[in-house]
C-alpha cells in the first residue's frame, strides 16, 4: 500500500512505511482475515535450525535475554555462525535507540536554490 500527498511534502517529520503505511495494512489485514483460520506453514525439510538473538541477528547466548531468544530455520549453510555477546547487544540497542530519537526529514526532491 501507499501513503502520501499529492505533492512532493513530507507528511510529518519521521514518517515512513513501518509509521504510516504498516499501521493501516495490519487493521485493514485484521478485518479481511477475521474469518479465516490461522495457518502453520510447514519448515521444509532439511533446514537448520538456531537460536537467535533477536536484537543482533547473531546466535544466541548466556547474554541473550530469554525475551530476544528466536528459534529460526535457515537453508543449510546461511545460519549465524558468530555468537551474541554483551558488547554487541549494548551497541545495537544504542544504534536503535539513536536512530529512534533522532527521526530525519529528508526532502530529497527541493531544490536547492
Amino acid at each position: 500500500m501507499w501513503v502520501g500527498l499529492e505533492t512532493r511534502k513530507t507528511i510529518f517529520q519521521g514518517a515512513d512505511g513501518g509509521k504510516v503505511a504498516l499501521p493501516i495494512w495490519v487493521e485493514f489485514m485484521k478485518v479481511a482475515l477475521a474469518n479465516t483460520p490461522r495457518e502453520e506453514f510447514p519448515v521444509p525439510e532439511g533446514m537448520d535450525w538456531a537460536e537467535v538473538d533477536r536484537c543482533t541477528g547473531l546466535l544466541a547466548t548466556g547474554d541473550t535475554p530469554s525475551a530476544d531468544r528466536v528459534s529460526l530455520a535457515f537453508k543449510p549453510g546461511t545460519g549465524p555462525a558468530a555468537p551474541s555477546t554483551l558488547e554487541a547487544i549494548t551497541i545495537m540497542r544504542e544504534a536503535r535507540d539513536k536512530a529512534r530519537a533522532r527521526a530525519v526529514d529528508i526532502h530529497p526532491w527541493v531544490e536547492n536554490n
